[in-house]
């Protein structure tokens, strides 16, 4: 349960990082994200990876739980890499390491910002409605998830989970997602007839904290302003 993990971490850790505000964490894992997607110096490709992969150790990711996390940007880029590892090395080095940064960037946001500081700032520039559709989804995706959890247990105890009993593992996989999907459209019914009732008028009113400037905010927006330099020096005719 990975994206529990991270909720987790995003709400109950301390450290600096999580004092900082929305707008400066977002500003730094976009500069990154940027630079390392139109980069292709390996000195950028290297240095911003590392710098990314300090700011999740120190922010509380466990290393394992974070190795865990890179191998699904190893595992699906792997197709590419060898498509480019007999004919050009380098290429292939490229892409590993672009997918290695935008995974350390997006990792880095989430465990360091709570969802409901993202969706206040989303607030500002979204339509509400999409806002409100996203603290739904939200609020009943762990409790759909913890029921596929369940069942998936129940199967394991049933003694019917490998590849001995593929079918009967199929039809069971089938109906459990039914069930899981029927759970959704139920539970979604209810929750709005209990706003509705409450008197919920399709808004979702969030804080306006992420406005304000800290001195917390200095460390990640003059890391990605100067990642962002790096980004310029290291083109191709650049300074490195």
């Amino acid at each position: 349960m990975d994206i529990a993990f991270i909720d987790y971490l995003a709400n109950t850790k301390a450290g600096a990082m999580r004092k900082c505000g929305i707008a400066s964490k977002l500003f730094l894992c976009l500069s990154c994200l940027s630079v390392c997607l139109c980069a292709r110096s390996l000195t950028v490709l290297i240095s911003v990876p590392a710098l990314l992969l300090v700011f999740n150790l120190i922010s509380g990711m466990p290393p394992c739980r974070l190795m865990h996390f890179l191998f699904y940007p190893v595992f699906f880029s792997l197709a590419f890499v060898f498509m480019r590892l007999f004919s050009d090395p380098y290429d292939a080095a490229v892409i590993l390491l672009k997918a290695t940064a935008s995974v350390l960037s997006m990792v880095l946001l989430l465990i360091t910002t709570p969802f409901t500081d993202l969706f206040s700032f989303l607030g500002a520039f979204l339509p509400k409605v999409i806002v409100s559709s996203l603290f739904f989804a939200y609020r009943i995706f762990f409790m759909l998830l913890q029921k596929l959890s369940d069942s998936l247990k129940n199967m394991r105890l049933r003694g019917k989970f490998g590849l001995s009993h593929s079918v009967f593992y199929l039809k069971s996989i089938a109906g459990v997602l039914g069930s899981v999907f029927i759970s959704a459209v139920d539970m979604s019914e209810r929750m709005s007839v209990i706003y509705a009732i409450r008197g919920f008028n399709g808004r979702i009113y969030t804080k306006n904290s992420w406005r304000r400037f800290s001195a917390y905010d200095i460390l990640p927006v003059l890391t990605g302003i100067a990642v962002i330099c790096l980004g310029i020096f290291a083109r191709p005719g650049g300074a490195l």
